[in-house]
C-alpha cells in the first residue's frame, strides 16, 4: 500500500531570523511550499535551502494567500504552518501515524505551545490550545477572509495527541504593537463588513474583561509580570479592534450626512431655477459646488 504524501505550506515576509527553525521542523514531510510576498531580507536564500517551490506572489489577504499556497501543494494531505511556529519532532511522528491510518477523518487538530517573549507559558496559561492545521488537500479550502484565517474541512476532523507545535509568538514587544496595529486594523474592517457597530463604551469593557480573562481565567496571574504584560496587550486588543471598529462608523456617518447635504443643496439650486429667483445662468458659479481639478 502506498504511503500518503505530505505537503507543508508557509505564506512569508521578511521572515529570516524564525524561517530555518520552521522549515528545519517539517524537513521530514514530501514537499515544502513556501509562498513569499516580496520579502527584502534573506528568507528566499534560506527557504531555497529547504526546497525549490520558493514562489513570490502579491499580498491578496491571510486567506486568500494560504489557499493560493494550497493550491499550490500537490501531495495527499497538507500541513499549514506558519514561519513562526515549529514542529517537535514527536508531534511529526504522530501524523505521519495519523495519516497513515485516517480512520475517516479529514482533517486533525494538533496541540499549540505557546512562547511569549522567550519563555513558554504555563499549564494554566496555556489551557491546551489546539489549531486544526492538517487536512486532506482535496477536502479543504481556506475562506478570502483578510485575517485570522482557518482552513474549512469537508469531513470529521480528529485530534492528534502526543507532541506540540510551538509557537513563538513575538520577537519583541516592539514587534508585538507593531503586529497588534496592523491585525486590529484588518479585524476592525472585517467586522464593519460584516456589519457590526461598536462604542467608545463598549470598547473600553471589552478591553476591561478581555484583561480579567486573560489575567485570572487564562493564568496570567501565576505568570509574574510576562502575565500582567501578556493581558495588558490582549486588553488593548479589544480596546484597538473595537475603537477602530466606532472610528469605520463615524466616518460612514459622516460620509452620508455630507452627501445628504450636498443633495439637498443641489435640490435648491434646481428649485431656483424652476422658480426664476437666483442667478441667471450666465451669472459666475457656485465654487462651493464646483468640483476641484
Amino acid at each position: 500500500m502506498t504511503r500518503p504524501s505530505i505537503s507543508a505550506i508557509v505564506i512569508t515576509l521578511n521572515e529570516e531570523d524564525r524561517l530555518a527553525r520552521c522549515l528545519e521542523s517539517v524537513r521530514w514531510v514530501n514537499e515544502i511550499v513556501v509562498l513569499d510576498c516580496g520579502s527584502t531580507d534573506r528568507t528566499a536564500e534560506i527557504a531555497r535551502r529547504y526546497t525549490d517551490r520558493f514562489v513570490v506572489s502579491d499580498w491578496p489577504g491571510f486567506g486568500v494567500q494560504k489557499q493560493c499556497a494550497l493550491e499550490k501543494s500537490t501531495c495527499d494531505w497538507v500541513l499549514s504552518i506558519d514561519a513562526d511556529e515549529e514542529v517537535e519532532p514527536e508531534l511529526a511522528r504522530r501524523i505521519e501515524a495519523a495519516v497513515a491510518e485516517p480512520r475517516g477523518m479529514a482533517g486533525f487538530e494538533l496541540e499549540f505551545r505557546t512562547y511569549y517573549l522567550g519563555r513558554p507559558l504555563g499549564e494554566r496559561a496555556w489551557r491546551r490550545e489546539r489549531h486544526l492545521r492538517l487536512f486532506r488537500r482535496d477536502r479543504a479550502h481556506f475562506r478570502p477572509v483578510p485575517v485570522h484565517e482557518r482552513p474549512i474541512v469537508d469531513g470529521p476532523v480528529g485530534r492528534i495527541e502526543g507532541g506540540v507545535v510551538r509557537h513563538y509568538t513575538y520577537r519583541d514587544l516592539a514587534h508585538q504593537v507593531e503586529k497588534l496595529n496592523r491585525y486590529t486594523t484588518l479585524a476592525a474592517r472585517q467586522l464593519a463588513e460584516r456589519g457590526e457597530a461598536s462604542g467608545v463604551v463598549k470598547a473600553l469593557l471589552l478591553a476591561f474583561t478581555r484583561f480579567l480573562h486573560h489575567y485570572l481565567l487564562r493564568g496570567g496571574i501565576v505568570e509574574g509580570q510576562v502575565g500582567a504584560v501578556r493581558a495588558a496587550f490582549g486588553a488593548a486588543d479589544a480596546f484597538l479592534k473595537y475603537s477602530k471598529l466606532w472610528e469605520i462608523g463615524v466616518a460612514q456617518r459622516n460620509s452620508r450626512d455630507t452627501g445628504a447635504e450636498n443633495l439637498r443643496g443641489k435640490d435648491g439650486a434646481n428649485t431656483d431655477r424652476e422658480t426664476g429667483r437666483g442667478e441667471p445662468a450666465a451669472a459666475e458659479p457656485d465654487v462651493a459646488h464646483q468640483t476641484p481639478p
